[in-house]
């Protein structure tokens, strides 16, 4: 599962306690969890402060190359956006966005979490 997020953006550092909800409820059935910024708008050190406090456990990437653009599809995503990734690097489900409400964020994690469970069992 990728997380693709942007501390500079108010809306994902809004929805921290939405993402770290599902980092912790992924993890616990065994789907690694990754912080990346494709768009980061504050400096690599307070992205990786950032990412480490929403999920210490979880590597963090940040696109730092100026020669190298990311794809447009990836860098005009909505962020904050969950990826399910499968082994062979297919996308399998996103789920963009967040809400300014708490309890619509809630939703939107139980949502998240509950069909990378569906998607998990289809597989097995």
């Amino acid at each position: 599962m990728l997380v693709l997020v942007d501390p500079g953006c108010a809306t994902p550092v809004a929805a921290s306690n939405q993402l770290a909800r599902v980092h912790d409820a992924i993890k616990q059935i065994g789907v690694q969890h990754y912080v990346v910024s494709i768009t980061a708008s504050v400096p690599s050190s307070d992205f990786f402060a950032y990412a480490h406090s929403m999920a210490s456990d979880s590597p963090a990437f940040v696109w730092v190359s100026k020669e190298a653009v990311p794809a447009q599809k990836l860098y005009s995503m909505v962020i904050p956006s969950h990826v399910l990734i499968d082994k062979n690097g297919v996308i399998v489900r996103k789920w963009p966005s967040t809400s300014n409400f708490e309890e619509v964020r809630s939703r939107m994690a139980n949502e998240i979490i509950a069909d990378t469970r569906s998607e998990l069992a289809s597989r097995e």
